[in-house]
């Protein structure tokens, strides 16, 4: 996966929103298209696809502070999804027959049935689970030491990975122009 470009104000060439692939110039709109859950939402910017699956986003306002809100509410929103998922993989492992929760150890539940509100603490995952965390809560955001191998992320960091992240696990489908989505 390739980095997403820096956020505005920080001295990127985002800083012209007439260079910010993500968001529709009034004489040249880009369509982004977002399903999930049945529906289909379109939209002219990655901001108003996350509005669509986070309340009350699309009206946090255009400031340094609603930047720090919008990071915040993908992150709430990403441990919530983060939660959710990992208990569909592990119901989809235990009925493919390729985990057993009876017989797993008292680690490896531990570890699958924590909230992602915190930081998993393992080093390598090796159970044929996936182990689906929030990138933020790891290094380099935190001190924590990401864990590797049979791992799932959702990265809330910005709007494009957010969405990114959730189409790689297939919460989302996500189209628009290659551009600005990769």
């Amino acid at each position: 996966m390739t980095t997403p470009p820096t956020t505005p104000g920080t001295g990127s060439p985002l800083d012209d929103p007439a260079d910010d692939p993500t968001e529709a110039a009034p004489d040249e709109p880009i369509s982004y298209r977002l399903t999930h859950d049945d529906r289909v939402v379109e939209a002219g910017s990655l901001t108003e696809l996350v509005a669509d699956l986070i309340p009350g986003y699309g009206e946090l306002p255009g400031t340094a502070d609603g930047d720090e809100l919008a990071l915040l509410a993908r992150w709430q929103q990403a441990v919530t999804t983060a939660n959710r998922v990992q208990a569909v993989l592990i119901a989809d492992v235990a009925e493919r027959g390729t985990f057993d929760v009876g017989t797993a150890g008292e680690e490896v539940l531990s570890v699958l049935f924590a909230d992602r509100i915190d930081p998993v603490e393992v080093e390598e995952w090796a159970q044929p689970v996936p182990l689906v965390v929030v990138s933020t809560s790891y290094a380099p955001f935190t001190d924590a030491t990401p864990p590797t191998g049979n791992v799932r992320w959702i990265n809330p960091h910005t709007e494009l990975t957010y969405l990114q992240t959730l189409a790689g696990l297939g919460v989302v489908a996500l189209d628009g122009p290659r551009a600005a989505l990769t």
